[in-house]
């Protein structure tokens, strides 16, 4: 995606960069979104356009998928976001590997062995969710997932601590002084379509969340950039962080108050942009609940190369950013509950 273009031509609310580190040669690689391996809707019809199902029809008996476009050389992808379980398996291998792989298949009687060990059991997820009552039944949402496809660091062990963060904070705050209540929400299923979100959104969307002005959701923050290593194809982190965005539903009193924080904390490399700014719902959590419960956001998120692969770990968290960032959240929900409903 050339980000740097786009900020130049489209109809941003705000650019948050305080280092200029975003230019007009800023591009960014989206590595969740695979072209010909797109997701299918959580219980719906398989996608006709998608490799996986034309390998099928044609009797493969499995997958082997070739990273090409993604940076590194990394092969423990989670891919696509979708709720359906298939028939045939399949695994990733990275883009240096897969050159190689492509290389031996053209030799003559080419021969190669590729395991791949897993298992599959039935399981249950809970959503977790709660309520700090305010002076008002007005609710602002505070959210996040709890799963992970790896060790998730980023994805979304940070987004959970920045919920259970404010939590914490806005309990020691006098009932009194809390001029709206606050519904606490981190949903199961993200990575299986979502469907922990869309089970809460449609099963509370006439009673709970009838109530709810907004949904802040936190996903992935304070997440260190990457770039690849030219000698090891490894991640290297650099002394930024990741790109990131700010989904906010089209309303000055929502746009407003999210630039207001960005300037005072100098949040780095964010735009902030419309909830509909790529035609769909906010890309993460968010989404679920525009769709099913009609609700707006402030959907803050970055997106880091190695979000959706073992490689999210630790590490590539800037600890020292995660207490003012907290911060920022905390006086954001301060401006949220004064607003107009």
């Amino acid at each position: 995606m050339p980000l740097g273009k786009l900020i130049k031509l489209a109809k941003l609310f705000y650019v948050s960069d305080p280092s200029n580190t975003i230019d007009e040669a800023t591009e960014i690689v989206l590595t969740f979104a695979l072209t010909n391996f797109p997701p299918q809707t959580l219980g719906g019809k398989r996608r006709e356009d998608s490799v996986y199902w034309r390998v099928f029809d044609r009797g493969a008996l499995g997958l082997i998928l070739i990273l090409r476009d993604y940076p590194s050389n990394v092969n423990s992808h989670w891919g696509p976001y979708d709720g359906a379980m298939k028939p045939i398996p399949a695994l990733y291998v990275g883009k240096y590997d897969g050159m190689k792989v492509r290389e031996v298949v053209q030799e003559e009687n080419a021969q190669g062995t590729i395991i791949l060990e897993g298992f599959k059991e039935p399981s249950i997820a809970h959503n977790i969710w709660g309520i700090l009552p305010g002076n008002s039944e007005e609710m602002i949402m505070i959210s996040s997932h709890h799963d992970s496809a790896f060790k998730g660091a980023s994805e979304d062990g940070i987004g959970v601590a920045m919920v259970l963060a404010q939590l914490r904070a806005w309990a020691k705050i006098p009932k009194e002084e809390r001029p709206r209540t606050l519904l606490f929400c981190l949903t199961a299923g993200h990575l299986y379509g979502g469907i922990g979100a869309e089970t809460f959104a449609r099963k509370y969307k006439d009673t709970l969340l009838k109530n709810v002005i907004v949904d802040l959701n936190l996903e992935h923050m304070c997440a260190k950039e990457v770039v690849e290593d030219p000698t090891t194809h490894d991640f290297k982190t650099t002394s930024n962080l990741s790109i990131g965005a700010v989904f906010i539903s089209r309303n000055e009193n929502l746009v407003a108050p999210v630039i207001k924080v960005c300037r005072e904390y100098n949040i780095e490399r964010t735009i902030l942009i419309p909830d509909n700014f790529f035609a769909t719902p906010p890309i993460g959590e968010a989404g679920h609940f525009t769709t099913q419960a009609d609700l707006n956001v402030i959907h803050w998120i970055r997106s880091p190369y190695y979000l959706l692969t073992a490689e999210d770990t630790l590490d590539k968290i800037n600890i020292e950013k995660l207490h003012s960032t907290a911060q920022c959240i905390s006086d954001l929900i301060v401006s949220l509950m004064y607003i107009p409903r």
